[in-house]
């Protein structure tokens, strides 16, 4: 299963409706007009959006809006002011929707179901779902074999959530056990070590964990070939 950071452009016109007439304002048209570019990025996920320790917020979604608020003062010749407004896994798309934000930068999984609503950028991330499990149970855990009695922590409303279930299911006779209890990538490793968890799923903790913490290891789950019903799991995945 492949999840695609991308850089979604979700809000492309807003409609103005006056009693005879209806004007139609693009959002760089508003941004000119306004003087003001109003972004969203998320503050839980490591490394795309978090606070560091200095309490500043950073990531490379961070990164990449401020790139694009300078791209815009270029373009348009003028100063603009950067609003960054965090958003949630819950909120992000609704936060475009009624006009709060123009756009958004995040992790996000490019499905058809989103595309009717909104529209994406060029992604510019690729990554994996993995399994982040404490060394220490790693011989414990058959990651190719039956997850049925295993808890995995994951994060809802994602398609982690959604989509890795239902592969697991059809590689396997059970599903592996689901137990809701991360609501950011930051969180991951804390549930690991404090709760009874033996594994969490979801994108990029090999790239945020591999080598910062080496009591944990992250494992890489693919799709099954065409030629084998078994999952090829990679028990070395590079630390990029």
């Amino acid at each position: 299963m492949t999840k695609i950071l991308t850089l979604a452009i979700l809000s492309l016109f807003f409609i103005i409706d006056f009693p005879f007439k209806v004007l139609a304002e693009t959002v760089l048209e508003r941004i000119e007009r306004t003087g003001e570019i109003n972004a969203g990025a998320r503050k839980n996920a490591v490394p795309f959006g978090y606070e560091n320790s200095q309490g500043q917020w950073t990531g490379y979604s961070v990164e990449f809006l401020k790139i694009i608020h300078r791209r815009l003062e270029q373009k348009l010749n003028k100063p603009i002011k950067l609003n960054l407004q965090e958003v949630t896994i819950d909120n992000r798309f609704k936060m475009v929707q009624n006009g709060r934000v123009d756009l958004v930068c995040d992790a996000t999984s490019i499905t058809q179901q989103r595309l009717d609503l909104v529209d994406f950028s060029v992604p510019f991330f690729m990554a994996g779902t993995q399994f982040l499990i404490d060394k220490q149970d790693i011989n414990n855990i058959d990651i190719g074999g039956t997850l049925a009695k295993v808890p995995v922590a994951y994060i809802p409303n994602t398609t982690t959530d959604r989509l890795s279930w239902s592969i697991l299911s059809a590689i396997h006779d059970r599903p592996p056990r689901r137990k809701q209890l991360i609501s950011g990538i930051n969180e991951s490793t804390n549930f690991c070590s404090k709760e009874p968890i033996d594994c969490s799923a979801g994108v990029q903790t090999s790239y945020c964990w591999g080598e910062e913490n080496t009591a944990y290891k992250a494992i890489k789950f693919f799709l099954p070939n065409t030629r084998s019903d078994s999952a090829p799991i990679d028990n070395n995945p590079p630390v990029r």
